[in-house]
Parts: structure tokens; C-alpha cells; sequence
């Protein structure tokens, strides 16, 4: 028994010390967040992960590529461009005509700033650059860390990313790069979309505004001349097409194509009208599904971004393209098969020095609000505008209230996450209580995940976050909890915002910092053991079992704690800890060994602290030698009810208790406190009451009974 007293000692010591420490570091933390916003160093020097750098790679290269389907390679390089074969409209020319030059910058943006002006990217450079990311460059300028290179065949897919590389490859291609295999390489795009959109209007069944056969005629006779090289003929054709139906969207998209398509040979005269076209084309039509003129805006955005990121900044405007809250439905990113996320990646080419304050609030919104918003900050965004904020002299606000935010999640996921790459914890074979067991779990499902793909997972307002995604489902059939959202656990973490940030969902580093309690409760149980086997009869015990008292864990718990419900005491108050501590303690363990009892409730994690575990021992200790309840007593009334039950098999057996037991006990025992144990019987609304009350009243005498024996 001194065994496991001084143990026992050691352990609330040890479990006191660590609280102090705890309450100390709660303390100087409370005291730093105070201060100001958290920031991280590792913010500036952040890498983004392979999977995550690929993922964002590929969208803007497919952006890229839907900007530059008329660029031919000739052009993009400053050498002359071979003319079809349309003697009319596209006469052979020894040179492109000269780009027009840009328009100058919004007033607001003339003055220049300290340091390095913006750069503003003008044909051809403008062109050259972007045909420079579309082969696999980052968007410039970026972050110093180069992406990887793609996979071959595909993208790197990994676990935690799988459902969004899923989402987004039927979608990367969304504008086809290929038609008529006769055509030049730079018309098979027009060709393509013109045969598309000729298909879609010959094979609707719509019958609210069904296409006329005389303009479907004109339609299909303007993109078999196109086929054959006639783009004056194809001109004509739609141009007379129009003049009968000068607001149809379908006529104006498919001119307004062609006439880009004239401007990216060479043919500069053509390109006001080209816009005035597309612009006309993005007109809100009652006679066009929402999706479809979604559609022809991008057509219409894409094709001016290859001669003017100004204009093209300015059609976004106008269309609401960047309109964060867009991308807050079920679809995420990819709502409208990816055409606002496109939007974005072509915000991403446009120099910081033409945004406007709509742009810098929208940033805010996308950053915080929207799933994926903060990664896609970090890899398409961040560089220009931290530079924007060193240049500035009037940097706008919200760059800095971003970078806050940002650094302070960081932060927040490098204190999980540091923890979490420990584990699952090897100091002992039981799990023993329930974030042990929670975190083992997690650690085994998952592999930790890094900071931006938790960001291209979740909301940074700890809001919102990807559900039913990997590992959801092995996480839950590990647990058995159908509700368990992974993503939604670490949301709640990473969150900069104080008011819903709660860092306790994974208290990794706390978990890992208790590690060596586990070993200690593993020495504990087996001193605890030892004490109980001191004090039973091997020879007799098997037989007397089946009349022994059987305990339940709230009963050691009720011993130390003197508490009726001692549960309730223990009891976690964050989900999903509250519904384990209930679900693993099922069903219920009863035992007639103290040890046993807390045996399998560590097996099952199903202790909610340290502290709980500390009282099942305090319990467990007290009821040992307790002089009514403990072990020798219990024996000795044990064996009188087996004589009643069978004379013949127990009638001869004794019980040499070796001490004075239960009989001191009555000699010290005040009257009241017996009277005391039956009015408790009779006044208490159930047994689980009755019995905490008694084993605390019990424990009580217990110990006096133990002090005097030591005199």
C-alpha cells in the first residue's frame, strides 16, 4: 500500500506543478495577444506546398491559355504572322501593325510611388509574359519559392487535395483549343467556339425562345465559310445575321471572337470594334440562361486581356466578376464551372498600381470569408500587394489588416500543427483519455496538413470549411462519430478572429506535453494491482466473486470527489470531446477490482483529464482498505453470503481478514454517521446518489480509521 500512496503522492504534485506552469504560459499569452495582432516571421519566408502550388499552377496556366488561343507563337516573338487566305479583308502583310499603345493610368494612380514604380504590362511584352505563365511561370511577381513543375499526364494529386484537383479537371479545359485540324493553329479556337455555339443553338429544345431557321441558316453558313479560310465571308454573314437581331448575345459573342481573333493577326483596325461588340455581348438578355451570358463575359474578359488588363479590369468591374460572396455556395471555388475563379486569376495579372479600393475591400472578403479565398491570396496575390504596401506612399489599409490576419493564422496552425507531427503518442499502450485517443486517431488517419492546403479547405473567419472530404470518412468509422468534420475541426483552430477561434479542438501541444503522465498512470494502475492482490484470498476468490460488490467508475470518482454526481464535474464542454465522453464509456464497465475499472476506461480513452484520472485513483486508493467497503470486508460478507446460498460447497471455509477491519470502524464510528448512511438510503432520488454519499461518508471514516491504526 505505501506503494501506491507515495505514487499517488507524486503524481498530484506533479499534475499541480504542470498546472501552474500551464496557468503561466495561459497568462504571458493573454498578455501578448493583447499587445496586438499576432503576427509569424515564417509568413515572409512561407513556401507553398507542392500539391497546393500545382493546383493554383494549373488554373492560371488554363487562364492564360483561354488569353492567348488567337496569340500565334510568331506574334508573341515580334516576327510577321502569315495572313489566310482571304484576298478581301486580310491583304498579306510583311510585318504586324505596331500595338496599340495603353491608355494611361486612372489619376488617381499618377503620381508615382517611393521606390520602383508598378510595372504595366503593354503588347507584346504583355503577351509575352502571359504566354510565359501559360508554359508552367509563375504569375509575376510572385512568391520567391518556384512551383513545381506539373505531373506528368496530370496534376500531383495528394489526399488532402483530391477533391478540389477532382472539381477542377473537367472543368481546366473550358474553352476548346482545338477545331478544324486544316486550320491554322490560331483558328482552331474561334473555329471551335463558333461550332460549339452553332450546336448549341441548332440542338436546343428550349421552346421559349427557339432560334428562327433563316438565322440558323445564316449561322451555319457563316461557320462553314469560317472552316474554309473565309473570315470575310464570315464576317458578312454575321454582321447580316445581327442587323436582323441586333441584341442577340449568341451573334454578338460569335462576331465579337472573330474580330479578336483579326486583332491578334495584326489587324489593329479591327479591335474598337471587336469591343464595342464584346461589350455589347455582356449585356444582361432575358433571352439568355444566367450561366450562358456568365459565359460570354468570360469569352468577352479573356479575349480584351491579351490588349488591355485596364479594360479588361474595367469589364470585371462592371460584370460583378469579383464578387467574393459568389464563391461562398456548395460549389466553392468552381461555382459556375470555375468562370468567377477565373475572374480572379485574371485580377492576378493585372498590375496592383490599376486596382481601385473595390478591388483592395474585395481582396479582404475573398481572403477571410470565402473557402480557398486565403490560399488563393497567398499564391496569386500576396507578393504584389506586400510590395504595393512597401512602395505605397498611401498604402491602402486593408493590405496590412490582411497580412495581420494571415500571420496570426499561421501561427495558430504552427502551434497544432508542431504538436500533431508528434503524435500518435508511444508512451504507453493505452490511450487513457480522450483527446489521447482523439489525436492518435487523427494523427494515424491524416498526415498533419500544411497551412495553405488547410487554407484551400477552409474560411479564415471560422466560418465555413469543405465537408465530407478526405479524411472525413475513415476519421468517422475510426471514431464512430457520423458528424466528425476534419476540416471544421481545424477552421475553428486556425481562425485569427478571437471570438470564434478555439484553440482547444486540437490541444496537440498540450497533449504531447502530458505525455510522460501516460507511463506514470501505467505505474500507478500497476501499484494499484499489486495493492489489491495483497489483500485478497487467490485460493477463495474466484468462488466468492459472483457475491462481491461491483463498482462502477463514478463510484471511485464519488469517493474522492464526496460529489453525488461526480461526471458532471469532469465533463468536457467542447464538441466533439462532450459526445466521446459519453459514447466510449459505453456500455457501462463494472467490476469488482478497482483496477479493472480503470483498466478499461483507460483502454478506451474514456477519462476526460488528468484531474478525472487523479480522482479514479484517490477512489480507488481510498476504497482499498476502506473498513466497510474495502477489499477484506467486502470478502468477509462475500463468504457469509455464499454459506446461505451453499452450505455444502462454503460451510467450512474461513476468512482470516489479518487486521481488525470492519470492527474498529463501529468502535470510532459515531451513531450518527450510521443513522446518517440510512437516511441517505431512504432520502436520495436513486442509487447512483446514494451510494456517492455513502462512499463519501465512508472514506471519510476510512481515513480516521487508518490515521488511528498508525499510532
Amino acid at each position: 500500500m505505501s506503494r501506491l500512496t507515495t505514487a499517488l503522492r507524486q503524481l498530484q504534485e506533479k499534475i499541480a506543478d504542470r498546472q501552474r506552469g500551464r496557468r503561466a504560459q495561459r497568462i504571458a499569452k493573454a498578455k501578448a495577444d493583447g499587445a496586438g495582432p499576432r503576427t509569424s516571421a515564417r509568413l515572409s519566408t512561407f513556401a507553398p506546398a507542392a500539391d497546393v502550388a500545382s493546383l493554383f499552377e494549373n488554373i492560371a496556366a488554363a487562364v492564360n491559355a483561354d488569353i492567348l488561343r488567337y496569340t500565334p507563337p510568331a506574334m508573341a516573338a515580334g516576327q510577321p504572322v502569315e495572313a489566310p487566305e482571304d484576298e478581301a479583308l486580310l491583304a498579306p502583310q510583311a510585318a504586324p501593325a505596331p500595338p496599340a499603345p495603353e491608355p494611361a493610368a486612372p489619376a488617381q494612380l499618377e503620381e508615382p510611388p517611393a521606390g520602383p514604380p508598378p510595372v504595366v504590362l503593354t503588347p507584346p511584352a504583355e503577351i509575352l509574359a502571359a504566354r510565359a505563365l501559360a508554359h508552367g511561370e509563375a504569375l509575376a511577381p510572385q512568391a520567391a519559392a518556384t512551383p513545381p513543375a506539373r505531373a506528368a499526364g496530370g496534376l500531383a494529386t495528394t489526399a488532402h487535395l483530391h477533391s478540389l484537383y477532382e472539381a477542377w479537371q473537367p472543368i481546366e479545359h473550358l474553352l476548346m483549343q482545338e477545331g478544324a485540324d486544316h486550320l491554322p493553329p490560331t483558328y482552331r479556337p474561334c473555329y471551335a467556339f463558333l461550332k460549339g455555339e452553332l450546336d448549341a443553338l441548332s440542338n436546343d429544345p428550349s421552346p421559349t425562345h427557339p432560334t428562327p431557321a433563316p438565322l440558323l441558316a445564316k449561322i451555319k453558313q457563316a461557320v462553314t465559310a469560317f472552316a474554309d479560310r473565309r473570315t470575310n465571308d464570315t464576317l458578312t454573314l454575321l454582321k447580316n445575321a445581327l442587323g436582323g437581331d441586333p441584341h442577340n448575345p449568341t451573334l454578338l459573342a460569335m462576331l465579337s471572337q472573330v474580330l479578336y481573333l483579326l486583332a491578334s493577326t495584326g489587324q489593329q483596325t479591327v479591335l474598337p470594334e471587336a469591343r464595342d461588340v464584346a461589350q455589347r455581348s455582356t449585356i444582361l438578355s432575358d433571352k439568355l440562361k444566367p450561366s450562358k451570358l456568365l459565359f460570354y463575359r468570360y469569352m468577352a474578359i479573356s479575349s480584351e486581356m491579351a490588349f488591355s488588363s485596364e479594360r479588361a479590369l474595367a469589364w470585371l468591374r462592371e460584370t460583378g466578376y469579383l464578387d467574393p460572396m459568389l464563391l461562398t455556395g456548395p460549389q466553392g471555388l468552381f461555382a459556375e464551372q470555375g468562370l468567377y475563379l477565373r475572374g480572379w486569376a485574371m485580377l492576378a495579372r493585372i498590375p496592383v498600381a490599376l486596382w481601385d479600393e473595390d478591388e483592395f475591400s474585395a481582396m479582404k472578403v475573398l481572403m477571410a470569408q470565402v473557402v480557398g479565398g486565403g490560399a488563393m491570396y497567398m499564391l496569386w496575390y500576396r507578393m504584389p500587394l506586400v510590395q504595393a504596401l512597401a512602395t505605397s506612399k498611401v498604402p491602402p489599409p486593408e493590405i496590412g489588416e490582411m497580412e495581420k490576419l494571415l500571420g496570426t493564422a499561421l501561427a495558430h496552425h504552427a502551434e497544432a500543427a508542431d504538436g500533431l507531427a508528434q503524435m500518435p503518442l508511444a508512451t504507453s499502450p493505452l490511450p487513457w483519455f480522450l483527446r489521447v485517443r482523439f489525436l492518435n486517431t487523427v494523427a494515424s488517419v491524416a498526415p498533419v496538413p500544411t497551412f495553405d492546403q488547410v487554407l484551400c479547405m477552409v474560411a479564415l473567419d471560422g466560418h465555413s470549411c469543405r465537408e465530407g472530404v478526405h479524411p472525413d470518412k475513415d476519421l468517422r468509422e475510426h471514431l464512430h462519430d457520423s458528424s466528425l468534420s476534419y476540416w471544421r475541426l481545424w477552421c475553428s483552430v486556425v481562425t485569427p478572429f478571437k471570438d470564434v477561434q478555439q484553440p482547444y479542438l486540437l490541444p496537440s501541444e498540450e497533449t504531447v506535453n502530458d505525455a510522460e503522465f501516460l507511463s506514470g498512470f501505467d505505474a500507478l494502475l500497476g501499484a494499484l494491482k499489486e495493492a489489491e492482490l495483497q489483500r485478497i484470498k487467490p485460493d477463495m476468490w474466484e468462488d466468492l466473486k459472483p457475491w462481491m460488490t461491483r463498482w462502477q467508475l463514478e463510484h471511485l470518482l464519488a469517493s474522492a470527489t464526496g460529489s453525488s454526481k461526480p461526471r458532471s464535474r469532469f465533463m468536457p464542454s467542447l464538441v466533439p470531446y462532450t459526445h466521446f465522453y459519453h459514447a466510449w464509456q459505453e456500455p457501462v464497465v463494472s467490476a469488482v477490482l478497482a483496477s479493472e475499472l480503470i483498466y478499461e476506461n483507460a483502454r478506451r480513452g474514456a477519462f476526460a483529464s488528468l484531474f478525472e484520472i487523479q480522482a479514479a485513483f484517490e477512489g480507488a486508493a481510498r476504497l482499498v482498505d476502506d473498513p466497510v467497503y474495502g477489499l477484506l470486508p467486502a470478502q468477509k460478507r462475500a463468504l457469509a453470503a455464499a454459506k446461505k446460498h451453499n452450505p455444502e460447497k462454503f460451510g467450512g471455509m474461513t476468512l482470516d481478514l489479518g487486521g481488525k477491519g470492519s470492527s474498529v470502524l463501529l468502535l470510532i464510528m459515531p451513531v450518527a454517521l450510521i443513522g446518517g448512511v440510512a437516511a441517505i438510503v431512504q432520502m436520495s432520488a436513486n442509487w447512483s446518489q446514494a451510494i456517492g454519499l455513502i462512499l463519501a461518508l465512508a472514506g471519510v471514516a476510512g481515513v480516521v480509521l487508518v490515521n488511528l491504526g498508525r499510532r
